[in-house]
């Protein structure tokens, strides 16, 4: 697997995560916290920015004619 569809993977994997936990959160399963909900938050940032990355990469390497 090249670079860039490790990066979607893993922007994929850490957004996943994020929204996850903060369902749990709203199911009330985890207390809430601010500081883990403002880590999710960021946590869901960086997983949609790393997939945009690797998407870009992706179709700048995988040009259509």
């Amino acid at each position: 697997m090249n670079r860039s569809l490790r990066l979607v993977a893993l922007g994929l994997g850490i957004l996943l995560a994020s929204w996850s936990l903060l369902f749990l959160t709203t199911l009330r399963l985890i207390p809430q916290n601010l500081l883990l909900s403002l880590s999710a938050y960021a946590a869901s940032l960086a997983g949609l920015f790393l997939g945009l990355v690797g998407l870009a990469e992706y179709l700048r390497t995988h040009r259509l004619p």
